[in-house]
């Protein structure tokens, strides 16, 4: 990831993070897991760093319970995009059938 930048997103996996800067060019990171928190120092760094910190971990209720408490103990801005049936990005991606549609998820990160 850019030492600065305008923007990075946390994702719930490693995966996750590749497919959203691969395909949106968005710096992306993850932590060993969405249940890990991550440390003030961390989190101290990320806002130093970037303009704007977003979360866009897993769509099911885990998923979004550990991005809440991560979003309330970071400031950062918590997203959850509609997945359809599918429960993170990288599943969501190879579902398309027509994979320009993943660019609709760029409008969320702003």
């Amino acid at each position: 990831v850019p030492e600065y930048g305008d923007r990075i997103v946390m994702c719930s996996s490693l995966k996750d993070s590749l497919v959203l800067s691969c395909q949106l060019h968005i710096p992306a990171i993850a932590p060993q897991g969405e249940g890990y928190n991550i440390s003030q120092t961390a989190a101290d760094e990320l806002r130093r760093r970037y303009k704007k910190v977003f979360i866009c971990f897993d769509t099911d209720k885990a998923g979004k319970k550990d991005a809440e408490e991560l979003a309330k103990k970071t400031g950062f801005i918590n997203v959850v995009p509609n997945l359809g049936t599918e429960k993170d990005l990288s599943d969501w991606y190879k579902s398309l059938s027509n994979k320009q549609d993943f660019k609709q998820l760029e409008k969320l990160f702003h």
